[in-house]
């Protein structure tokens, strides 16, 4: 069998397999599309319990008689609560934290004046601001 022959049957049957695949057309189809409401804006159904704003209240609790008050509370509950409502120590914290900031603040105002005015870095050369 000469080589003409053989490329023409290898082209042969490149060309009936291309020919026989070449479309991907599944046929008309007889399922009609699921109805969508686009009217807007979109409403939600509510229900017993709309929902509530979770900038307000992140956690849902319930209706307003699930929670408790603070009357409701033992003697020991109470003291929790209050040492949960003022921690000891925390304006002694605050007031520490400040201060500092300020001093971090005036610093680095000082070394952005000096780098502005071009004599930052003098220490480098022997100069002693």
């Amino acid at each position: 069998m000469s080589k003409l022959m053989l490329f023409a049957l290898v082209l042969i049957g490149v060309t009936v397999v291309a020919s026989t695949s070449r479309s991907d057309d599944l046929g008309p189809t007889t399922e009609t599309p699921p109805s969508v409401d686009l009217s807007f804006p979109a409403t939600v159904p509510q229900g017993p319990n709309p929902p509530h704003d979770m900038v307000t209240q992140p956690f849902d609790i319930g209706p307003p008689q699930a929670a408790w008050s603070y009357e409701q509370l033992s003697a020991a509950e109470k003291a929790v609560v209050d040492h949960g409502r003022q921690p000891l120590g925390a304006q002694a914290d605050l007031d520490a934290y400040n201060a500092a900031m300020a001093k971090l603040a005036a610093q680095s105002n000082a070394v952005m004046s000096a780098r502005m005015l071009g004599v930052d870095g003098l220490g480098d050369v022997g100069v002693i601001p």
